[in-house]
């Protein structure tokens, strides 16, 4: 449990050092912008409660890349989570698993989002791939400690 604790504490700092360092790059009014990490993530959330709420409520303003977006920042708890479930020797092999998963599902949303925006001249900046990184160190880590799990027994 001990390398995979290491490793889950490496995919939180991961996903710390993604969150100050710029993670896309856009124009507006001509004039190229940086986003770092944290405000991408919280624009992310924003753009995805106004497409959901056109959904519910029937409008015409339904975005599902935002949806995606908000989808893939909202994941990003998983972050905190795994250290607390890898950590804990008493966790149960389904919270592994889950966590696992919700790494995987968050991998793969994130990877998703990145090919939906290419249409819209978005450049994706180093923030972004290092994001995208701990979310594959941290897959790595929960199954790791499920392997030590199956192992010891």
């Amino acid at each position: 449990m001990r390398r995979a604790y290491f490793y889950a504490l490496l995919a939180l700092c991961l996903f710390a050092m993604s969150l100050l360092l710029p993670a896309l790059e856009t124009s507006f009014l001509g004039a190229p912008v940086v986003l770092s990490g944290w405000r991408t993530a919280f624009y992310g959330i924003s753009a995805a409660g106004e497409s959901f709420q056109a959904l519910v409520g029937g409008g015409d303003r339904i975005s599902w890349k935002f949806i995606l977006a908000g989808l893939s920042a909202t994941f990003n708890v998983v972050f905190f989570l795994s250290p607390m479930v890898v950590r804990n020797l008493h966790s149960s092999r389904v919270r592994l698993a889950a966590v696992g998963v919700c790494s995987g599902v968050g991998f793969a949303l994130g990877v998703f989002t990145s090919f939906a925006f290419a249409d819209m001249k978005i450049m994706l900046q180093p923030g972004y791939y290092l994001w995208l990184l701990g979310y594959v160190v941290n897959v790595y880590a929960v199954f790791l400690a499920l392997y030590e799990s199956l192992r010891s027994d």
